[in-house]
């Protein structure tokens, strides 16, 4: 006898996937939140850069970031 077909959402999973409520994870993403502000700011190692652009002394850690420039020189630089 087989068991009946998965819905669609889970059709590649291993195994069964169960709801979470928001409240679990809205608790989660502040204890990880207040954990990440403990450790501070992730210097970049170049004062101009973490002074003068970012402001507040780097990049929040946590944090997605992509970075551009006008020129192809100033990209190898800031790399």
């Amino acid at each position: 006898m087989e068991s009946p077909p998965l819905p669609a959402s889970q059709a590649s999973s291993h195994f069964t996937l169960d709801p979470i409520p928001a409240s679990v994870l809205a608790d989660k993403e502040a204890q990880r939140r207040d954990a990440v502000a403990q450790l501070g700011y992730c210097m970049t190692g170049c004062a101009v850069l973490d002074d003068d652009v970012l402001l507040l002394g780097g990049f929040e850690r946590g944090s997605v970031v992509g970075v551009s420039a006008e020129d192809e020189e100033m990209g190898v630089q800031a790399s």
